[in-house]
């Protein structure tokens, strides 16, 4: 019985990575160089797949590895942001720039998401990259964390994803940034990824306690290892 348990699970993970290695691999051969429209885009992308996941996981894959963070648009958000600009002017922007701030890759990423019907909702709130991020925070500083992600509802169940820290990473200052794609970000448990992200909204943290903007700084700093 046990051998064959083994064998079902070997066969279930093997039929699962091969799922989604065929899902990166049509998708890496996909040009859509000059395209703007990211109902096009999302719609031609995904033709292919026929679940959810891996429509998902298309999005999230070209996003990755075709927009790049806009360090020079970083630092003008910084007094001259406007959250009330319509998507379909932002995703226009993003795809034809083919960068982004972390608002613009959550609003492509739900607008492509939309148009392929996987429910999706953008989400604000704080953003805490790495242990130098963790050291820095307090209850004034931590305003200069402010960042975007993504939920999206899979088989009845809210999923974490977060498109920008998905395609690379940002030096300290905010003026180079660095192409390094990861699934690190894609469909996080809620405790994982609150150890980076604390939504604006408490009811986007998906636990049954939540945390106070004093109580996550001191959960982050934790989890670190920083006092």
């Amino acid at each position: 019985m046990k051998r064959i348990m083994l064998t079902l699970f070997i066969c279930c993970s093997g039929f699962v990575y091969a799922q989604r290695s065929n899902v990166d691999s049509l998708v890496s051969t996909l040009d859509f160089t000059g395209e703007h429209d990211p109902y096009i885009l999302a719609d031609t992308l995904t033709t292919a797949f026929k679940t959810d996941s891996e429509k998902v996981r298309a999005i999230y894959y070209w996003i990755g590895h075709n927009i790049a963070y806009d360090c020079h648009a970083f630092h003008l958000a910084q007094s001259n942001f406007n959250y009330n600009e319509l998507y379909d002017e932002r995703d226009a922007r993003t795809l034809s720039k083919r960068k982004g701030v972390c608002e613009d890759y959550a609003a492509l990423f739900y607008s492509m998401c939309k148009e392929v019907g996987v429910t999706c909702v953008v989400i604000t709130g704080y953003g805490a990259y790495d242990v130098k991020a963790a050291i820095s925070m307090n209850s004034d500083g931590v305003l200069n964390l402010t960042h975007a992600w993504d939920a999206v509802k899979i088989n009845g169940t809210w999923r974490l994803v977060d498109p920008t820290w998905s395609s690379g990473y940002c030096d300290e200052n905010v003026t180079k940034f660095t192409k390094a794609f990861t699934y690190s970000w894609f469909m996080v448990s809620p405790k994982d990824f609150l150890v980076s992200h604390l939504p604006d909204d408490s009811e986007w943290q998906l636990i049954d306690t939540s945390y106070d903007l004093k109580g996550w700084i001191q959960f982050v700093k934790k989890s670190y290892g920083v006092n």
